[in-house]
């Protein structure tokens, strides 16, 4: 599965970290310093967007279990 992250800004996908690289630090796009939000705030972005392909997958292959 890919999943593309580009700057909801100006649509780079070039990003900077704050210091440090841990659940707190802020990221901000290296185009046009629109801020992304933080490490921990992206995880969270792309493990729902990967949850919601995998149940769009399954709602298309007719699976009717449900999401944890």
């Amino acid at each position: 599965m890919r999943i593309d992250l580009a700057c909801a800004r100006c649509g780079k996908n070039s990003f900077n970290l704050d210091q440090g690289h841990d659940d707190h630090s802020r990221i901000s796009c290296m185009a046009c310093g629109h801020e992304i939000g933080t490490m921990q705030e992206l995880k969270d972005r792309v493990a729902e967007e990967v949850l919601n392909r995998a149940a769009a997958r399954d709602a298309a292959k007719g699976d009717k279990t449900s999401r944890p």
